[in-house]
């Protein structure tokens, strides 16, 4: 026998195929029956499936739990020779009317060698029992207006809609009643108990159902209002949770209603910034509630609501539990905000506040049914949404300072008195703060809050006399929005019987004390050095650093300097303010006649440093002229007589 020249290529080929079979992925859930839609009645409920897969294996289990009665129905368990005739359409009748029912359903086939399973939940109400003065209408339709044979109960007749009684029986599989409960549906689409259809209708076809308030499959979301849609408001509104398993494609909603109209156990879901009827520009409160009274709820229906707080780079979740026999429930969310603050009026303190998240800007949310049950809860999911996160606006008044001042009180003690001033009621916070300064550096500072909204803005703190305090002023404003300000005094109480504290912070003195030297010497003697203003920090203070700043004097500019441990003094030039006065002074330029004429007062500030915070005290000023000696510039017989008058009259040192 003579084999082809290709022959060779046999082992390649059975070398290939088994790599071919095994490549094949294993089946999904997916691949199995899953449930499409529930139509939902009075008395019974209408599974329809898809069909994936053979039939051979496939095995249906269906059970329904009675939340309310908290009981089974009987299950209904297919496979094998039923399945064939009944696949993709189940129907489950004696329910009772207006009931909550949890369905579970379970698919298992065996694919390509692989046992796939599929489950699957939902929650569902049967109708309401109809008006018994209209049953006839819902059984037969409208009357007509002519004499006509009465309706044959349960009997198909090919030949005709309708025959009289004593017709033959239909062939068997055909509906002979109300229920369908002749025995097994020819039809593909029939129930396993029978198709079902109203008395003498005639041969039952599947046809589209109608949209209706009813049963909602997973995968839908919709909204009304400014909330979520809730129950029974149309298919896209309509969504029922898959197993955890399950992660299929939605089917199509399923149909029915719930006894109370389209907005019976919906949940309302809404953003808002009032609450209580007072308005909060900052915080956002959402509320979840219920939009049937609660006549018509059941304290075994539960709303769950799970929020999410969607950030720049972060998510906050919140789940929110609405107890049937809750009308509503409110959460409020805190965020950072973003204050954009516009001046109207300055005279006034006006300000206006534009407030905008910082970092989250949408909140997110998905709203579920829960009905528990001793056989489990069931969950019905009734939509989801996001929205913005919007910004708010705002004007309001400051509390200005007017005055802060010390003074004695009726018993003889002194106190701080922070006088403030606001153009409209309002509520906020003002908290003083006193650190003694010098002293035990351990003394615990002095702290008094104080209720704007109580206080008629005249704040008073006890302090010692004989003393200096840096002081802290606290202003937080809390409604309509939060706005804070702060401001730093230095205030000196002041000694019994005095004006001033016995301790300053600094002490000033001018050197020399005297103007003794003789001009009638040589160039070659040395000279005393010009004269100056000292301004040293006051031991008492050595724990502080202070910052001491002259306004121009002289014709010079402002001057700034500081007082610590390293440099605990500073020099002033005195020599053109006193040139200025008598230029024949031995200090003084021989070369200029015209020194120009300086304001005799000096006025500085000091402010004491403490950490990060600077606290200034009130400026004052020194005349010159009384603290350096008289001048004398010209020598005379006279001279020594006139230097010991000088020597006794001159003030060697003031301190301030």
């Amino acid at each position: 026998m003579i084999f082809p020249s290709n022959f060779s290529y046999f082992p390649l080929f059975f070398a290939i195929l088994p790599i071919l079979i095994y490549s094949e992925e294993p089946p999904h859930h997916e691949d199995v029956d899953h449930i499409e839609e529930i139509e939902v009645e009075e008395t019974q409920v209408i599974i329809t499936t898809t069909k994936h897969g053979p039939v051979e294996h496939l095995k249906i289990h269906i059970e329904l739990v009675d939340i309310e009665a908290n009981k089974k129905v009987n299950p209904v368990d297919l496979s094998g020779l039923w399945l064939t005739i009944t696949r993709g359409r189940y129907t489950i009748p004696f329910l009772r009317p207006d009931t909550w029912y949890g369905v579970r359903f379970r698919s298992e086939n065996v694919i390509n060698g692989h046992t796939v399973i599929h489950e699957d939940e939902r929650l569902i109400k049967t109708k309401p029992r109809e008006d018994p003065n209209n049953l006839a209408v819902a059984l037969m339709g409208p009357l007509p207006t002519f004499p006509v044979f009465p309706p044959t109960l349960g009997v198909h007749n090919e030949h005709g809609p309708q025959l009289g009684l004593g017709h033959p029986p239909p062939p068997f599989g055909q509906p002979t009643g109300p229920t369908g409960l002749s025995g097994l549906n020819s039809n593909p689409h029939g129930s396993i108990l029978g198709q079902h259809g109203l008395a003498g209708s005639g041969p039952v076809h599947p046809q589209p159902y109608p949209t209706g308030p009813g049963y909602l499959g997973p995968g839908h979301i919709g909204t009304a209002g400014a909330g979520l849609q809730g129950l029974n408001e149309g298919p896209n509104s309509l969504n029922g949770p898959q197993h955890p398993s399950s992660s299929h494609p939605a089917p199509k909603p399923d149909h029915g209603s719930a006894h109370s109209g389209p907005d019976a156990n919906a949940i309302d879901v809404k953003m808002h910034r009032s609450l209580d009827g007072v308005e909060n520009f900052e915080s956002l409160y959402v509320t979840v509630e219920w939009k049937a009274d609660q006549e018509k709820r059941s304290n075994l229906t539960t709303g769950v609501v799970k929020l999410r707080v969607i950030c720049d780079n972060s998510e906050t979740k919140e789940e929110i539990k609405l107890k049937g026999d809750e009308d509503a429930v409110t959460i409020e969310i805190t965020m950072d905000q973003k204050y954009d603050i516009e001046e109207m009026d300055a005279a006034k303190h006006q300000i206006k506040a534009h407030i905008t998240p910082l970092k989250c800007h949408k909140i997110c949310w998905t709203t579920d049914l829960v009905l528990s049950s001793g056989f489990g809860d069931f969950t019905k999911h009734l939509g989801s949404e996001c929205k913005e996160i919007p910004g708010s606006t705002s004007t309001t008044f400051l509390r200005n300072v007017k005055k802060v001042s010390v003074i004695e009180n009726s018993l003889s003690e002194n106190e701080l008195v922070v006088e403030t001033e606001v153009l409209e009621s309002e509520y906020g916070v003002v908290t003083l703060l006193l650190q003694k300064l010098g002293g035990n550096e351990t003394e615990e500072p002095i702290k008094k809050t104080f209720d704007t909204a109580s206080s008629n803005g005249r704040f008073v703190v006890p302090v010692e006399d004989d003393a200096i305090y840096a002081v802290i002023y606290n202003y937080v404003k809390t409604k309509p929005f939060h706005y804070t300000s702060k401001a730093n005094f230095l205030v000196e109480s002041p000694a019994v019987n005095s004006t001033k504290p016995s301790k300053p912070l600094v002490d000033v003195s001018v050197i020399p004390t005297s103007f003794d030297y003789k001009h009638d010497k040589k160039d070659s003697v040395l000279k005393p050095e010009p004269p100056f203003l000292l301004i040293r920090r006051s031991p008492h203070y050595s724990h502080n650093d202070l910052l001491v700043k002259i306004e121009p004097f002289c014709n010079e500019t402002e001057q700034k300097f500081r007082l610590e441990d390293r440099y605990p003094q500073h020099q002033v030039d005195a020599v053109q303010f006193l040139c200025g006065l008598n230029h024949h002074m031995y200090f003084c330029d021989k070369n200029i006649t015209n020194w120009p004429k300086c304001d005799s007062t000096l006025c500085f500030s000091t402010s004491v440093l403490i950490g990060l915070d600077s606290f200034e005290a009130d400026t004052r000023c020194l005349n010159m002229t009384q603290h350096f000696p008289p001048l004398n510039a010209s020598p005379s017989k006279n001279a020594p007589l006139f230097f010991v008058c000088v020597s006794l009259l001159a003030v060697l040192s003031r301190r301030f």
